[in-house]
Formats: structure tokens, sequence, C-alpha cells
């Protein structure tokens, strides 16, 4: 059984409000290889959006371990630790047929 999770523009972590951004070719805006990043001070995440699905789920579930850390003033981990716990939740979301479906791509950052 497949669970569709429909995600509007915005997601709360904690007490905040973060915008989910699908945005092309963000690696080449920052000029190194980036697939997403958050920013604070704006109020976003932000996800390449030509990445293929399951690469997407992985980036905002490691940047919502990131948006976690600095909200609850978490000492900074490992970013491998983070980026094998988003792997590892992707997959346990998939194989309980949770699908996320991204709001619609964005052009700017």
């Amino acid at each position: 059984m497949i669970y569709n999770i429909f995600l509007s523009d915005y997601i709360q972590i904690g007490n905040r409000w973060y915008r989910i951004k699908l945005v092309p070719d963000i690696y080449k805006q920052e000029g190194k290889s980036v697939y997403g990043y958050t920013n604070y001070l704006a109020g976003e995440i932000i996800i390449e959006a030509n990445l293929q699905y399951d690469h997407q789920v992985e980036v905002l579930i490691h940047e919502i371990f990131h948006v976690i850390e600095d909200l609850y003033s978490i000492a900074e981990g490992d970013e491998t630790v983070k980026q094998c716990m988003a792997i590892g939740w992707t997959q346990v979301l998939g194989n309980l047929g949770i699908k996320f479906e991204f709001p619609e791509k964005s052009n700017s950052s």
C-alpha cells in the first residue's frame, strides 16, 4: 500500500516554519556539489529540483536534521552521520509505502 503525503510549501519544525523550495541547478549556483541547504534567515529549505525523487527525500531529511540541531542547540554533529540517517529514514519510509509529493519547482533560490 502506498501512502502519499502531499507536502505544502511550508513545513513546521519545532516552533519555526520553513518553506520547501525545489530549485534547479543549485549546485551550479553555489559553485560546488551542493544538493540542498537551509537558509535560516529566510526560513527556507532549498533542494535541487533535478535530483531523482529518492535523493530529494534524502536531502529534505538531511536538512531537517540540520534545523533540529540548530533549533534545539544540539552540538553540530558529523555530516556523515546525518547523511547515513537521512538515507536510512528514506529507506524506512519507502519500505512503509510512504511517498512524499513535493511542492512545485521554483526558478529562484
